[in-house]
């Protein structure tokens, strides 16, 4: 210990005097507090950041599944449809036409070669939603499958297989088109529409062949969606359920 490290120690060791006078003894020295090691690398903060990140490691991986499982479900979606169920009811006064009426059934589509019996069913819902939603035409007297699908033969709105082109027939028609693939929450929507008395065209497939038909969705009854069938010349509404509660696209015009 050096000269002067000692004289410092007497020094502190010294009595003192306080203000009275009197003599007091010398305080000890107070050591200083010991300083802590940092927070990141204590135990307890390398404990709590390992469970952080694992869990924002679990949610990124929940994120990424629900991702994949959008993406992959919309495609199912597409080529598998969707099953739809009412929740409400929803009666309305349908109008029924048939494709196979007698009085246009032999009636051509354009100049497809085919005719409104053999692929009108998509004419045959539109001339039926026109007649419910009470759509103005450029149609002169009654519309009907027949004098329809003269109409839109003469305005060319069918392609070279008789398809119904319907961007363009709502552009004759002065209407807007509306086209979806069903997805999540159609079936609500459906409902919306025909509470409004927007009568919606979906496309279904018909049992056996799997060929895929249009009809037309004109209310609700007991859980179940009711169309007009452009097959059905019974007159009367039928259940979706007869394709299977399950849509592949849908159509409206307002």
């Amino acid at each position: 210990m050096s000269p002067s490290e000692r004289e410092n120690r007497k020094r502190r060791a010294a009595p003192v005097r306080s203000a009275n006078g009197r003599r007091e003894p010398a305080r000890p020295e107070r050591p200083l507090p010991k300083r802590g090691k940092p927070a990141w690398v204590r135990p307890e903060y390398r404990r709590r950041a390992r469970l952080r990140n694992r869990l924002i490691a679990g949610l990124l991986a929940v994120a990424v599944v629900l991702v994949v499982a959008l993406l992959a479900n919309s495609s199912v979606l597409r080529s598998n449809g969707a099953v739809v169920l009412a929740r409400r009811e929803l009666p309305s006064v349908p109008v029924f036409f048939c494709q196979t009426d007698a009085a246009w059934a032999g009636e051509p589509m354009g100049d497809s070669g085919r005719t409104l019996g053999e692929a009108g069913d998509g004419v045959t819902c539109l001339a039926a939603l026109i007649e419910m939603q009470q759509l103005k035409t450029p149609i002169e007297g009654e519309v009907n499958p027949g004098t329809l699908n003269a109409w839109l033969s003469e305005n060319g709105a069918y392609d070279a297989t008789g398809s119904l082109n319907w961007q363009r027939a709502a552009a004759l028609l002065g209407v807007s088109l509306t086209e979806r693939q069903p997805g999540w929450g159609i079936a609500g929507t459906l409902e919306m529409l025909i509470q409004q008395e927007v009568y919606p065209v979906v496309r279904v497939k018909q049992p056996g062949t799997g060929t895929l038909h249009d009809v037309l969705l004109v209310g609700t009854v007991h859980g179940e969606f009711q169309i007009m069938d452009p097959l059905d010349s019974s007159g009367e509404p039928n259940s979706l359920s007869v394709y299977g509660n399950r849509i592949y696209d849908v159509r409206y015009l307002k």
